[in-house]
């Protein structure tokens, strides 16, 4: 759960006599995540963010989250001198009950415009995609010089900082599950969207750094595309891209590492010099749909289903999804709408859409009494769909079945099948819904040891409030 003003004000109020700072005012908070949250600062002179942190209440033992700060603090020290990593403007600890290990931690960082926040008014193009890759390949290779991997590359960890002249920066943030080690022969866990194969399934990284690049060429495909598949590298680029950053494009997302670019500096050579047009693509209905994914995880659903009716009306599949999605989360208890959704949905199943047949069984059961003769029906297109590979279906059908939910007869063994066939395609729900299990000592799991180190390394700060975002991701 987010933090409230109340909960950390004597330690705010210690920090501004401890640093002499009577005018700092705090603001709104603007997001939290599975260990913080966020609020806007000021000290009269620029805008700042206030990161918070408590050692308890999270997903992880205070212990646990104690090093996990420590060991974000050490890096982004570590990388003080990159002007394309997001720089720690000051640092505090707050003893609330040492006893208990219980503290308070602050980061404060200057206040910067999310890259999601800047696609959604500005859109994408070419220029933008390069001098993005540019930048945060500048920050990884600075990461890489000090032997840091970032492990949670995507767009929202990604600012844009305004220049004198209104010219762009791309800063790469959110340090909070880098690894800061000697070596990376032995295996490097954590789950996400982005995450490269090797990284995902527990594999030795061999000494390579090049994981991050598979994630940077993962979010490069999720703002070009309409999609951010696990298997980007059988998509094509846009084809009104130059060549060079196609080919840039595609090789990141390789997935034998060995295949991939080695360094990220093999990148900022490739595309020095490189020729872009700064044509916007947002004539392109799919171009919609990356924007439309970013303002539902930025919670602004009213601008999401202006984007998404864009491209519905123009013919894109994605975009009739996403409409359907929004329209039925914003007027849930109005029927006239929900059947708007139902209908869009049904269309598209019409023409074989498995994840609108997904979203369709979801929307139905959420709408149906429990027992009604339309349920039934509605599971056995959740079950179809599981089938046929939707990683949501997969989670929500597995689920179902293991637990013995839903009026289905409970069936552990297809359950834990479609539950791991989910986490496989990198759905960031199973996985939690596994650790939880494990964590809570359900003996009717019998993971192997492999299996267990993986569930029991932290989850990028993933936790049940971004299951949200997670589903969105994968529409």
């Amino acid at each position: 759960m987010p933090l409230t003003p109340s909960e950390f004000m004597p330690a705010f109020e210690r920090y501004k006599r401890d640093r002499g700072l009577p005018r700092l005012k705090l603001g709104n908070s603007i997001g939290f995540g599975g260990f913080s949250t966020v609020f806007e600062l000021t000290d009269g002179k620029q805008p700042l963010v206030l990161k918070v942190i408590s050692s308890v209440g999270t997903i992880t033992s205070p212990e646990k989250a104690i090093q996990y700060v420590h060991s974000e603090r050490d890096t982004m020290l570590k990388c003080r001198g990159c002007e394309y990593i997001m720089p720690l403007l000051d640092y505090y600890e707050y003893p609330v009950d040492p006893q208990a290990n219980h503290y308070l931690f602050f980061f404060v960082m200057p206040r910067l415009t999310v890259l999601t926040e800047y696609i959604k008014s500005k859109g994408v193009s070419e220029k933008l995609i390069a001098d993005l890759t540019r930048d945060v390949c500048r920050a990884l290779a600075y990461c890489e010089k000090n032997r840091i991997l970032h492990r949670d590359i995507k767009h929202s960890n990604i600012y844009v900082r305004y220049g004198e002249h209104n010219e762009l920066t791309f800063i790469l943030g959110d340090f909070g599950v880098a690894r800061d080690l000697p070596t990376l022969n032995g295996p490097v866990t954590g789950i996400g969207s982005f995450l490269a194969p090797e990284i995902h399934m527990g594999q030795p990284l061999y000494g390579r750094y090049n994981s991050d690049l598979y994630s940077l060429g993962m979010t490069l495909f999720f703002l070009t595309t309409e999609d951010y598949a696990a298997e980007a590298f059988k998509k094509n680029p846009p084809a009104e891209f130059s060549p060079t950053l196609r080919r840039v494009m595609s090789r990141c997302v390789e997935p034998d590492p060995a295949k991939r670019y080695q360094h990220a500096a093999e990148i900022i050579d490739e595309l020095d010099g490189v020729s872009v047009s700064s044509v916007r693509r947002a004539e392109n209905p799919e171009s919609l749909v990356p924007m439309c994914k970013c303002a539902l995880i930025d919670k602004d659903p009213i601008k999401a289903l202006e984007l998404a009716a864009s491209g519905h009306a123009a013919g894109s599949a994605p975009c009739s999804r996403l409409y359907a999605y929004t329209l039925f989360s914003l007027h849930r208890s109005d029927r006239e709408k929900t059947a708007d959704a139902m209908r869009i949905l049904q269309h598209l199943i019409l023409n074989d859409d498995n994840t609108a047949r997904c979203l369709y069984a979801l929307i139905g059961l959420d709408v149906t009494p429990p027992g009604a003769p339309d349920a039934a029906d509605y599971l056995g297109l959740m079950e179809y769909s599981a089938d046929n590979g939707c990683p949501i279906a997969q989670y929500y059908y597995g689920r179902w079945l293991f637990d013995g939910q839903m009026g289905l007869p409970a069936d552990e063994q297809r359950g834990m099948d479609l539950l791991i066939r989910s986490v496989k395609q990198n759905f960031p729900p199973a996985l939690l819904y596994l650790k939880t299990r494990l964590e809570n000592h359900d003996d009717r799991f019998q993971f192997d040891q492999d299996t267990v180190d993986v569930l029991n390394t932290e989850l990028n700060g993933f936790n049940k409030t971004k299951i949200a975002e997670a589903i969105v991701m994968a529409i």
